[in-house]
């Protein structure tokens, strides 16, 4: 006797929210770790950027601002520079990191909800996205800002659009080159295998 069991309705919302991002941004299981992992990864790279940026400034103004200043010895200095150097590679690399971050993952959703509500993916969708959050992460310097933001976003759109239309081409040869040659493979139909003579 079999028995059959209910669907858990917590199963049910926890599918009914990842159906709903997919059907409205094309977003899946696999876009959205790739999302995850490129968001990390330009936050990481965006705070090693800032804060290598901060330690050659760090340290020329340590040593201006310390130049009558008496330490114990040249360790005590040492360590207080190390701490000055170090606790500003962590603002600016946090400042950095964040932004940097959110910028990409940001970009990757625009352009894949572009990409999906247009039913195709080219250097448009990418140079919307980036120009349209170049902007935003400007508004807070007004309208110079949005401009500057606006053109910059745009810029690194477009660079970046460049090597992501190679990709897509690349990628739509790769897959019709594929299919051609599945199309060329000759498959033998199930009346040719019943007429073939078996070996003795």
């Amino acid at each position: 006797m079999s028995s059959s069991v209910a669907p858990d309705e917590g199963d049910e919302e926890r599918k009914a929210i990842p159906d709903y991002i997919t059907e409205h941004t094309g977003l899946d299981d696999v876009s959205a770790r790739k999302l995850v992992s490129d968001t990390c990864l330009a936050s990481l790279a965006g705070f090693v950027f800032g804060g290598g940026l901060s330690i050659r400034p760090t340290a020329d103004a340590f040593i201006e601002a310390n130049r009558t200043t008496k330490f114990t010895n040249k360790l005590h200095m040492q360590s207080e520079l190390n701490t000055a150097v170090m606790n500003r590679f962590m603002v600016r690399g946090s400042y950095w990191g964040w932004r940097t971050g959110a910028f990409v993952g940001l970009f990757n959703i625009m352009v894949q909800t572009l990409n999906h509500k247009r039913g195709k993916r080219d250097l448009w969708n990418v140079l919307a996205a980036g120009t349209t959050l170049g902007a935003s992460f400007g508004v807070t310097s007004g309208p110079r800002g949005i401009a500057m933001g606006g053109l910059g976003g745009g810029a690194l759109s477009l660079w970046f659009g460049l090597l992501l239309q190679g990709s897509w081409v690349l990628e739509n040869y790769v897959e019709k080159q594929k299919a051609l040659e599945q199309q060329s493979t000759p498959t033998a139909t199930m009346a040719e295998v019943k007429t073939q003579p078996e070996s003795s």
